[in-house]
C-alpha cells in the first residue's frame, strides 16, 4: 500500500471554498462506510477543523484512489468533480508524512505553533480507528507524527505564549474594541473553541459575560463557575442587539445569527466574530451599518502579529521532523523488506 492526500487550508482556499467540502463528525463516520466496500482505498483518515479539509489515504493505486475519492466527496457534499478538484491539492508517497508532520508541528497553523491542531490530529485518527478506517501503515504514521508534534512543543519555543484560534479572537475584540472589559459579550456555542474563549476572557477580567447553546445541558454548571448569565437559546431573536459583542462557534451548518437579529432600534452590537466553519453568521450581517463581522479568514492578519519570534525555532523544528521522518521511513523499509522475504 502506498499513501495518497486530498485537501486544503486556510492559505489555499477562501473560506466560501473550505465550506464546500468541510465534513462535520456525523458524516466523517457517514463516509467511512462508503469506502470500505468495493472502493479503491485501503486506509482513511478525515481531518476536518475550521482551518483545514484535509484525506489521508492508502491505496495500491493513490492517484486512482485520489480520483475515487473526489467522486465521492462531489457526491457527499452535492458538488461536481471538478469543483472538488478545483478545492483540493493531492500529495502521494512521502510527501503525505512529510506534510502531516508540519501540520501536527503547528508550522502549517493559521496560528504559527498552537497547541490545538496536535489534538485535532490526534482526535482524526482516533476517529477513524474507531471507524476500523485504518490499519498498519496510517496507524504508523500518524503515530510518528503525533510524536513528532509533542517533541516539537517538547524540545523548542514554538509552543511558549502559543494562541489557538479562540485567543485570536478575543485579541480581535481588545484590537477593535477599546473599552472591551466594560462590554457585554454573548457567547454562542458551549464546544471546545467556545469553552477557550470563555476562560480566555474570564482570565483577562470581563464582567459583562454571557452564554447561549442550543443545548442547556452543562450551561447551568458553567453559569455557576465563571459567572455567566444565561441566554435560553429558544429567546436568542429577542436578545442578540443587546450585545456589545458575540463570538459564535457551534457545530450547526446552518446560519444562527441572521440579519433580522439586528434590524430592531437601538441595536448596541458593534462586532460580531464568527470561529464556525461553516459560517454561523450570516454574511448579510456584515452590511448592517457599525456592525463589524469578522470571520476565521479575518484574524489571519492579528495571528500573523504573534509568529515572528517562533519562526526563530524552525531550524530546530525541521530537525526534529527530519529525524522522525527517518524513523517512519527505516519501519517502512523493514516491512517492505520482510514482505520480499516472505513472498520468495
Amino acid at each position: 500500500m502506498k499513501l495518497g492526500f486530498l485537501g486544503t487550508d486556510y492559505n489555499q482556499s477562501a473560506l466560501k471554498a473550505m465550506e464546500l467540502v468541510y465534513f462535520t463528525p456525523e458524516q466523517i463516520c457517514t463516509f467511512f462506510n462508503q469506502f470500505q466496500f468495493g472502493s479503491p482505498i485501503d486506509e482513511l483518515v478525515i481531518l476536518s477543523t475550521c482551518n483545514r479539509v484535509e484525506f489521508y489515504f492508502s491505496a495500491q493505486n493513490p492517484r486512482e484512489a485520489a480520483q475515487w475519492l473526489k467522486q465521492r466527496i462531489a457526491e457527499t457534499q452535492a458538488l461536481s468533480v471538478d469543483a472538488v478538484s478545483a478545492i483540493l491539492h493531492s500529495l502521494f508517497e512521502e510527501n503525505v508524512a512529510q506534510h502531516l508532520f508540519r501540520v501536527v508541528s503547528g508550522v502549517e497553523s493559521m496560528v504559527f505553533g498552537e497547541n490545538e491542531i496536535l489534538t485535532q490530529v490526534k482526535s482524526a485518527h482516533a476517529l477513524a480507528t474507531s471507524q476500523h478506517a485504518t490499519k498498519a501503515l496510517l496507524n504508523k504514521v500518524f503515530q510518528v507524527a503525533i510524536t513528532a508534534g509533542k517533541r516539537v512543543r517538547k524540545e523548542t519555543l514554538i509552543g511558549r505564549g502559543s494562541y489557538s484560534v479562540s485567543s485570536i479572537a478575543i485579541e480581535c475584540i481588545r484590537e477593535l474594541q477599546p473599552d472591551y472589559l466594560n462590554q457585554k459579550i454573548l457567547l454562542v456555542g458551549a464546544g471546545t473553541m467556545a469553552m477557550r474563549a470563555l476562560k480566555k476572557l474570564y482570565s483577562l477580567g470581563h464582567k459583562k459575560l454571557s452564554i447561549t447553546n442550543r443545548s442547556e445541558d452543562k450551561l447551568e454548571r458553567l453559569c455557576e463557575k465563571y459567572g455567566l448569565s444565561l441566554v435560553p437559546f429558544s429567546n436568542l431573536d429577542d436578545f442578540v442587539h443587546t450585545f456589545d459583542s458575540i463570538i459564535v462557534a457551534t457545530s450547526s451548518e446552518n446560519y444562527v445569527i441572521e440579519y433580522k437579529h439586528f434590524v430592531k432600534q437601538n441595536t448596541r452590537t458593534k462586532l460580531v466574530i464568527d470561529l464556525s466553519v461553516p459560517r454561523n453568521v450570516n454574511p448579510d450581517v456584515s452590511s448592517i451599518q457599525n456592525i463589524e463581522v469578522v470571520t476565521v479568514e479575518g484574524l489571519k492578519e492579528i495571528a500573523n502579529k504573534t509568529i515572528e519570534n517562533r519562526k526563530k525555532e524552525l531550524s530546530k523544528i525541521h530537525f526534529i521532523l527530519e529525524d522522525e521522518m527517518q524513523n517512519l521511513s527505516n519501519w517502512i523499509h523493514f516491512k517492505k523488506t520482510l514482505c520480499v522475504q516472505k513472498s520468495a
